[in-house]
């Protein structure tokens, strides 16, 4: 069995859509300090026998996001007849919640040209950044997307909103250079953008002045001695941070199955699937059947050391379901609840739960590219 790797794709991204609908935002706050890293690695190929290809025919990119990194794979499926010159890059967002405008924070030059695949790993560290490989130029101030170099691949592009840096941080910024290459996977995917809200309080209470008066009076004398005494204001200041958590995105999860002689390998092959669902959500499933008299089927997977008869949770929040791009069947019905199942009584491996309705040839295409849809309940 073969693992695969892959990632989220949130549907929605605020700063992008700002600007995708004609609008460019103003804002004047300063950019963030910030301290996050970023790191290329190349590991070409062994064997780059095979006939160079366009950049569009041999690239396949996908993004893989946690809370401490955001990595880009690009794998590489042949050698590139022409080489191309691509950077991994860091950009400071404003230090107001704000997207835009951004401080260009750091560039990492490479190249891509051998078959192979090149890991971009952005370390997530404090203060608000945008993540970005693409090629071309990357200026030094930019207001949208738009006004830097063409993106890898739309996957390859991740808004942070870190937490604030500790006041007097400090950062180096040391450009490092890599070349390129890899294998080949194909899955696609993208990334989510999670902003916070926070709104600010103060209360201040302030007490009048008090005045103190002593009086001595002498008998003898008949002198009587007054003493005032002022005290000054007192003010007290109190402060409170309330977080606004921001909605749940829709998020969609697409692979790739292909077959060998008309056919899918089944649970023992690389048509086999452990796919993340949001945080703690999972889909574990594997394609089986062929295309003649249309017996192809999708199961549920029960994976050595994985949890056993339960193949499917959804991610805390959500509902999902499953479709096979360019095919009249599906899609799945939706699978949520108090108690999410797949099957009527338990999601156990080998249990069907999608299968062609063709009864000659069947309309799966090959390759045949699977989407996962979960939307916020």
């Amino acid at each position: 069995m073969r693992w695969r790797t892959f990632t989220t794709i949130a549907t929605v991204l605020s700063g992008f859509a700002v600007t995708l609908a004609g609008c460019t935002p103003t804002n004047t706050a300063p950019p963030s300090v910030t301290t996050s890293d970023v790191s290329v690695v190349a590991t070409p190929a062994a064997d780059q026998s095979a006939p160079c290809l366009d950049s569009k025919s041999a690239l396949n990119t996908f993004a893989n996001s946690d809370a401490t990194s955001f990595v880009v794979t690009i794998n590489v499926i042949a050698p590139l007849c022409t080489p191309l010159d691509a950077k991994a890059v860091i950009y400071a967002m404003p230090n107001n919640g704000q997207a835009w405008p951004q401080e260009l924070f750091k560039v990492v030059p490479f190249t891509l040209s051998q078959a192979g695949t090149v890991t971009v790993t952005f370390t997530k560290g404090c203060g608000a950044v945008q993540f970005d490989v693409l090629t071309g130029s990357t200026p030094q101030t930019i207001d949208n997307p738009l006004q830097h170099g063409q993106l890898i691949d739309p996957v390859a592009a991740q808004q942070w909103f870190g937490a604030p840096c500790p006041t007097g941080t400090t950062t180096t910024t040391e450009a490092t250079t890599s070349t390129t290459s890899s294998t080949s996977t194909t899955s696609s995917t993208s990334t989510t953008t999670e902003p916070t809200t926070t709104t600010t309080s103060t209360t201040t209470t302030t007490e009048p002045p008090t005045t103190t008066t002593t009086s001595t009076t002498t008998s003898t004398t008949s002198t009587t001695t007054t003493t005032s005494t002022t005290v000054p204001p007192t003010t007290t200041t109190t402060s409170t941070t309330t977080t606004t958590a921001p909605p749940l995105l829709p998020l969609v999860y697409t692979g790739v199955a292909d077959k060998t002689v008309d056919c899918y390998s089944g649970a023992a092959g690389d048509d086999t699937f452990h796919q993340v669902l949001g945080t703690d959500g999972y889909w574990d499933f594997y394609f089986q059947g062929c295309s003649a008299f249309a017996t192809e089927t999708i199961a549920l997977d029960d994976p050595p050391g994985g949890p056993f008869a339960n193949a499917y949770e959804p991610p805390t929040g959500y509902k999902c379901r499953m479709s096979i791009d360019g095919s009249a069947d599906g899609p799945t019905p939706w699978y949520s609840g108090a108690d999410p199942q797949v099957g009527s009584v338990a999601d156990t491996g080998g249990l069907v739960f999608f299968q062609s309705s063709s009864s000659w040839s069947s309309d799966w295409p090959d390759p045949t590219t699977w989407r996962i849809t979960c939307d916020p309940i």
